[in-house]
This record gives C-alpha cells, structure tokens and sequence, in this order.
C-alpha cells in the first residue's frame, strides 16, 4: 500500500462522508483531512450552512473550491461566496470576479482580513471607495469603524463630525496613522476637534503638539492644548518664522507665563542662555535686579540693548547703559536713551560725556533738516 492510499478514507468513512448530514456532517467537516473533502462535496444532504463551512476551510485544494463553488446551492448562495472571498487558500483568480457582489460590510471585512492577498484586499478597498459618496451618514459611520485604514483615511476628513468620530474609534487606527492627518494643514477643522475630544487620542502629547502648530486648529481649541505644551515644545513654536502669528503669539504668550514663575537663577540662567526669544520675553520682566545684572554682565544683545534703551521705564537700567563704555560709543543706543523721556539727565546720573554726547547727536540730526 502507497503513502496515499493510506491517507484515503476506508469505504466505511467514505459512506460516512458521503451520506451524514446536519450536525454530523458540519462534526465530520471541521475534522475531516483533507483528502477526505472530495468526498464530502459528493454529499446529497448538503446545506447552505455545510457549504459555508466548507468555504471558510483553509485546507480545501483549488479544485475542490472549484467544485464548491460550482454546487447548486452555491451558486445561489450569497453567504458561501463572502466565506470563500475571506479564505486566503482560495484561488485569487476564483475570487476576484465575485468579490464586486459583496455587500459594503462584507466588503469591509475583506479589506481588513491581512490574510488574503493584496489583490484582493485592493480591490475591496477601491470598490468601497467607489461607492463612498451613495453612503448614507449611518452606512458611513458604519463602514468608518470596520473598514482597513485606506478607508479609514478617508472617513477620518469627512466633513461630519458624526463620521470622523467613528472612524477614530476604528481599532486599527495606529497613532503613526492619525499624527500625519492631524499634522496636515489641509485637515479640516471638524476632524482636529474631534481628534481632541477623543479617550483615545486626546491625551497623547504627540496629538497635542500637533493640534498645537497645525493652522488649521480652530482658536479656542489650540489655546487649550498650548497650555499642555512643554517649555521647550512652546519655544520651538514661537522661533519658527514659517508659522503663523495666530499660532506663536499665543505660544509665546504660555512661554511667557513659564518663565514669570520661575525663579530669579532659572531666569538668569535663560539670559545666560543666549536664546533670543527668550531674552525678549525677559526684557519685560519688571525685576530691576535680573535687567541690571544681564546689562551689566553684558548677556545681552545689541538688538535687546536697542530696545532697552528705547522703552524701557527703569531709571537704573538706563543709567547703567549710558554708562557703559560699551555702549557710549554707540550712536543709535545713545540716540534711543535721548529719546527715552525716562534716561536720567545731566549731572544726576549720567556722566557729562554721555550726556554732551546725546545733544551731539541730536543737534546733528536738527541740523540734518
């Protein structure tokens, strides 16, 4: 006796196979080998339900699906088609010609199924993407929490909002998914707010950050999200010249309240740092004590000096950078301290040089016109 006639049925469990029927035969379906299959779809008593079975089998050969397919019932089964389709050992040429039969659900549920080919799985997902706007919002939100992520991708910006929170809670949607969509400008606003509402996503920083510098976020919402930010992530929004002011003025407005409850050595430690977005918002910090030493240790720039001298209201700031031998020599700085009705006068404070020197320039200036 061969190897395969071994494995072939004896002419006991062929007449089994052949005439059992209901729960005997779906008994003898779930473990029959598969040599045995040939003989079963040789079956008079065969259902709908057996030859379901039958389909979702993944130990079937191509010419037993074949053979499936092609028997009576199946033919007009709608059920043992949707089990064939989501059978990866069933022939891809078999499959693909039904597969434009099946209804949106199915459909979704073959789109999902990684275990079938990507043929398929595309074909799936293009037809649902085809019939996409004869949906209703139902069928919508419907296919929005069952589909693969191709679909999801485009329920997830469907102008309502009833959608797009159903495609959010789709179990496949991965944060590598969603941060690209909520990082979009072009997502709609509708699809920010709901990403902000989410359990799932609305306490996750990356989502937070992103709702934070997308234009697109409404107002309201990115002023809640910035006060979430952390002190580094609020300074990288406010020196990113490429971003609206709608998005760093607020952002430097949260910096600015970071830094007013830190203390004076975390602040000079700031000024220290060289950073000039920093150092602005310092500037208009009201402790004299934190402007008099940065002008003093000279942690600051020209272009803040300038603004100092300009505006500032501090008598001793003033006086100190009219003093300074580093900036007596600079015209504009002494310019802007004449200019400044605050800067100390005369002999008060001022030396005599600085102060001749200001009404130098300023007669040059009169002389100009």
């Amino acid at each position: 006796m061969t190897e395969t006639d071994a494995r072939l049925p004896n002419d006991e469990s062929m007449l089994q196979y052949r005439t059992a029927c209901g729960r005997d035969l779906s008994r003898l379906i779930q473990n029959a080998r598969p040599e045995a299959f040939v003989f079963i779809l040789q079956n008079v008593n065969l259902e709908e339900a057996h030859l379901v079975e039958l389909g979702r089998s993944r130990r079937l050969t191509p010419n037993q699906f074949q053979r499936l397919l092609s028997h009576p019932i199946s033919k007009n089964s709608y059920q043992v088609k949707v089990a064939i389709a989501n059978n990866p050992a069933a022939p891809q040429p078999m499959v693909l010609p039904f597969i434009k039969y099946l209804l949106r659900k199915d459909l979704a549920s073959v789109s999902r199924n990684v275990n079938l080919s990507p043929a398929v799985r595309k074909l799936a997902e293009h037809l649902l993407q085809t019939r996409m706007a004869d949906l209703t919002v139902g069928e919508k939100m419907a296919l929005a929490r069952e589909a693969s992520m191709p679909i999801v991708r485009v329920l997830l910006v469907d102008p309502d909002p009833r959608v797009v929170r159903a495609a959010i809670s789709n179990s496949l949607l991965s944060e590598s998914e969603l941060l690209p969509i909520v990082n979009d400008f072009r997502t709609n606003p509708v699809t920010l707010h709901e990403v902000s509402l989410s359990p799932r996503w609305k306490n996750q920083y990356s989502i937070i950050l992103a709702l934070a510098r997308n234009p697109s976020t409404p107002s309201a919402l990115r002023q809640a999200v910035m006060i979430r930010l952390l002190f580094q992530d609020l300074l990288a929004l406010v020196e990113n010249p490429d971003l609206p002011l709608d998005i760093r003025v607020p952002a430097r407005k949260r910096l600015r309240a970071k830094i007013q409850s830190l203390s004076s050595k975390e602040k000079m430690a700031l000024i220290e740092s060289g950073v000039t977005a920093l150092q602005t918002i310092l500037l208009d910090e009201p402790d004299e004590s934190l402007l008099v030493a940065a002008v003093r240790e000279m942690k600051l720039k020209h272009k803040q000096i300038l603004r100092l001298a300009r505006s500032c209201q501090l008598p001793k700031i003033l006086s100190l950078l009219s003093v300074s031998p580093h900036w007596q020599i600079d015209h504009e700085i002494i310019q802007a301290l004449s200019a400044n009705e605050f800067t100390p006068r005369g002999n008060e404070i001022i030396p005599l040089t600085a102060q001749q020197k200001l009404n130098e320039i300023v007669t040059q200036n009169e002389n100009l016109w």
